[in-house]
């Protein structure tokens, strides 16, 4: 597997972006969510789909991390390593965990905003995550089944690219997606 050799982490820094569980805590002490009068079901849809999204948002943001880590890791000497006294650290675990995370948590909320907003759906291209997604849930099966190869997330060596099996993700597009959901709720609250 490729280790990221950029000296950049080239992820897109979306921690600035506004906590949903956050809008909606204040929306609902303002009493604002309440005066939008939706049904009981709209309600739990979007009392899930805010926990949700900060949880996508959390995971890629520990992956962003774990990019910068091994960055870092990287750009030291082999003296620095030996001076620490622990050995040269590896982040690409930790990295494609989060990003698996993450995408598990999208397809998720896709359903979610299907059943909240069919147009807005629609809206969002979400093939390419959902596919992503639909292999990382049924890899056993391939393993099981005794299938070798493609049962590991990729990340290429600048970091921008995701692939598993034929599927492939430009992160910078999983950085939008979550922008785009955060808005999305953001605005029904």
């Amino acid at each position: 597997m490729p280790k990221i050799t950029s000296h950049q982490n080239k992820m897109p820094d979306i921690s600035g972006l506004m906590t949903a569980v956050g809008c909606y805590l204040a929306s609902s002490l303002a009493g604002s969510f309440q005066s939008r009068g939706y049904d009981k079901n709209k309600n739990t849809l979007i009392t899930r789909f805010v926990t949700l999204i900060d949880k996508a948002k959390y995971e890629y943001l520990m992956a962003r991390e774990a990019v910068s880590e091994e960055i870092e890791e990287k750009s030291m000497t082999y003296e620095e390593i030996i001076k620490r006294g622990d050995g040269q650290y590896l982040y690409i675990t930790s990295i494609t965990n989060h990003l698996e995370n993450c995408i598990i948590t999208l397809g998720i909320l896709f359903k979610l905003l299907k059943r909240l907003d069919e147009s807005t759906y629609e809206e969002l291209n979400t093939k390419n995550i959902t596919d992503i997604r639909n292999s990382i849930i049924h890899i056993e099966d391939r393993i099981t089944q005794g299938i070798n190869g493609g049962i590991i997330l990729k990340i290429n060596e600048e970091g921008t690219l995701i692939s598993l099996l034929d599927h492939e993700l430009f992160i910078s597009d999983l950085a939008e997606v979550i922008k785009k959901l955060n808005f999305y709720i953001r605005n029904l609250l």
